[in-house]
């Protein structure tokens, strides 16, 4: 998670309308990075039942980098295959989030929409702009659609979405820096920053609980939205395919226990070589969670 310097309001005093808005001066990463800057946040949410809900939104995020770049000095031959950039080293070269100031407004529609005691129908709508702001480079120019839907019956729900975080012609690719971004592309972390060739992710996910015990599975197929070139002078555009298994358990009101186990396997290959920096390769993974609330 990160953490945030500045000033929030959150103001419910119109009926079934909540308006969020937020001023950040500092974030902490969770690579502990301390960045400064300016992050102005707008949400405002009307509530169409107590289980749907329209909401518009906008992030001005004026600030230097927010470490989405994904690259180091040593990467500079394989960076057109390695993200949006050279990390903090900006002096080596000028890329699209070199500075990464931008603006990003949307609108989400989202709800669970009862049909009768035991069934609901579930919904999501959203699409979302991003461009430059206050001196950001000129390719940050993409946007973000999801569109999905799925069935609830009792405690138990299946749900077929596609995303897609758009490429501006391989330059640029829709970015969230400030998202808890490994709860979206898989829990391997394989696309925490979305590659330049944008990301087209479409998922069925199937959610249950057994009595205290909360589960989850989700099956991924990721594929770009520009192709890249590949081995052998070929271009692909399929990243892989992921599998998401996990279970939670409340032991108490106050201690949470998860386990979650993702493993992705690589398509075509992302980059020049098989030894390049940027491949994304085979990845298995599990974690194991505890949570304490007082």
């Amino acid at each position: 998670m990160q953490v945030f310097d500045g000033v929030s309001v959150l103001n419910k005093s119109i009926r079934d309308v909540e308006i969020f808005a937020a001023h950040f001066s500092k974030v902490r990463q969770i690579t502990t990075k301390l960045r400064d800057g300016n992050i102005g946040i707008i949400n405002a949410k009307y509530k169409i039942s107590p289980t749907e809900s329209l909401i518009g939104y906008g992030y001005l995020v004026d600030m230097e980098n927010l470490g989405q770049n994904g690259g180091n000095p040593a990467a500079i031959a394989t960076v057109a295959q390695g993200g949006n950039g050279l990390g903090d080293s900006q002096d080596l070269v000028k890329t699209a989030t070199t500075d990464a100031s931008s603006k990003t407004f949307g609108v989400r529609l989202d709800g669970a929409h009862k049909v009768n005691d035991d069934w609901k129908v579930l919904y999501s709508a959203e699409y979302a702009k991003q461009d430059d702001y206050r001196g950001g480079s000129p390719l940050i120019d993409a946007h973000y659609f999801k569109l999905g839907g799925g069935a609830a019956y009792g405690a138990w729900s299946v749900r077929l979405d596609h995303e897609k975080l758009s490429s501006n012609d391989g330059k640029y690719a829709f970015q969230t820096p400030l998202g808890t971004n490994h709860l979206f592309q898989g829990w391997a972390d394989v696309f925490l920053t979305t590659p330049r060739q944008g990301m087209e992710d479409t998922f069925i996910s199937i959610v249950g609980s057994i009595a205290k015990a909360k589960l989850q599975a989700e099956y991924h197929v990721f594929k770009s939205d520009e192709r890249y070139q590949s081995l052998n002078g070929k271009f692909g555009d399929k990243y892989g395919t992921e599998l998401d298994l996990s279970v939670s358990y409340s032991f108490s009101k106050e201690l949470l226990g998860k386990v979650e186990y993702a493993r992705f396997n690589e398509s075509d290959v992302y980059g020049t070589t098989l030894q390049n920096a940027a491949r994304k390769g085979d990845k298995e993974i599990v974690w194991v969670t505890g949570m304490y609330t007082f």
